[in-house]
């Protein structure tokens, strides 16, 4: 009988750190930038590799995929190729040791007992160190691949509770079970062998709207958000921290952080403007925010008092940007007082991207990290002072 570990024991949850880190989104072409100019990361499995044992030399504590089956067009096509997250997390939990490693997926896309199976495997492959990013599925061109219907927004979580209620089930129910529900009914429900988490690895979820923020605070351990002005969003963290209590939960917050990061803030400002303004492909961060926000991005780019192509412009700048999230740009000083705002407005962790990945992450470890341990953002855990030769 294999022994089961408590997940709150999980490496990104048990971790001393008061601000988490996780590496996102390198699985897919582009990273999280929307741009032409050299740097983000591409469909190499060398490289891949490399980004995830770097982002562990350097003590982040979990690497998170997104999920992609179509690109945006544009120029750039971003993110038009993409690995497959199960697949990708097996192969860096086992070119890795201490990291959390994370799949996104889009909740419609397989049935629970299918990937019950695929979520067990992969958590003894890691040694138990896999996580779920969960996606109530929002892209309607990539569920009609799957011959699918988009549901209404708020149904889309409705038919999530039930489909958490059976993976949760063939995750730690011993011996067989039945469930009846409004779109599941299994009968005889069984999986072995069970994930060495218990009772289920770390499961992480966006939560953006109202029914997003409730989905989260009750089925995951950690909420994650974008950010666009983090003067505005404590209350968010607040709100979503007390309905993950009110459901008898505690949950982690965390938000989207690309980093900017050069010697002077000048430097940093270039950098940003080359690769956004003068390589940004704004055709393909347009057709992006479409698919999220339908028609409405006139109303949705712009801000108040701003006349509306300027704060449509501004909206697709963070698009380009970071994927939508606001980046931090400057020295490493700078970017630290940035972070610490984020935790002191009750950020728990930040997912982090950078234009060219690797070169970002040196930079981290060598002019950030011991910055983030002297604002006591981070424990020095007496980290190695380099990523060790790829596994293969």
């Amino acid at each position: 009988m294999t022994t089961r570990t408590p997940v709150a024991e999980s490496p990104l949850l048990s971790g001393p750190h008061r601000l988490k880190l996780a590496t996102f989104g390198f699985n897919a072409q582009g990273g999280t930038t929307i741009t032409s100019a050299e740097g983000p990361p591409d469909t190499d499995w060398d490289q891949q590799v490399r980004i995830a044992q770097l982002s562990e030399a350097a003590g982040i504590e979990a690497v998170l995929p997104g999920a992609r089956w179509l690109g945006y067009g544009g120029r750039t096509n971003f993110q038009g190729r993409s690995y497959d997250t199960f697949a990708w997390a097996a192969a860096i939990a086992a070119v890795t040791t201490r990291c959390q490693v994370f799949a996104t997926f889009h909740l419609p896309t397989a049935h629970p007992v299918r990937v019950a199976k695929t979520i067990a495997t992969i958590d003894h492959v890691s040694g138990g160190r896999f996580g779920l990013n969960i996606v109530a599925g929002w892209n309607v061109d990539e569920l009609s691949m799957f011959g699918l219907t988009q549901r209404d927004h708020d149904e889309r979580y409705d038919f999530g509770d039930d489909y958490l209620a059976v993976l949760n089930q063939l995750l730690d129910h011993d011996g067989f079970f039945d469930h009846t529900g409004p779109y599941f009914e299994l009968k005889r429900g069984y999986s072995e062998p069970k994930p060495l988490q218990s009772p289920r690895p770390v499961y992480m979820a966006a939560g953006l709207s109202p029914r997003g923020r409730r989905f989260a605070a009750q089925h995951a351990d950690i909420s994650f958000m974008a950010v666009q002005d983090v003067s505005k969003i404590a209350p968010a963290i607040a709100q979503t921290k007390q309905e993950a209590r009110d459901f008898g939960r505690d949950l982690m917050v965390f938000v989207q952080t690309p980093i900017v990061c050069a010697d002077t803030e000048k430097e940093a400002q270039e950098l940003l403007g080359h690769y956004v303004d003068e390589m940004g492909d704004f055709e393909a961060a347009r057709n992006m925010v479409s698919s999220l926000f339908g028609n409405t991005l006139d109303t949705t780019g712009a801000q108040r008092d701003v006349p509306v192509e300027e704060g449509v412009r501004a909206f697709l700048r963070l698009a380009v940007a970071g994927h939508g999230a606001a980046p931090l740009i400057g020295t490493p000083e700078q970017i630290v007082d940035a972070l610490l705002v984020r935790a002191e407005a009750g950020i728990d962790g930040v997912t982090l991207s950078w234009l060219n990945y690797e070169e970002g992450l040196v930079q981290f470890q060598e002019k950030i990290l011991p910055l983030l341990v002297q604002a006591g953002l981070r424990v020095d855990e007496d980290l190695p002072a380099s990523s060790p030769e790829p596994v293969r």
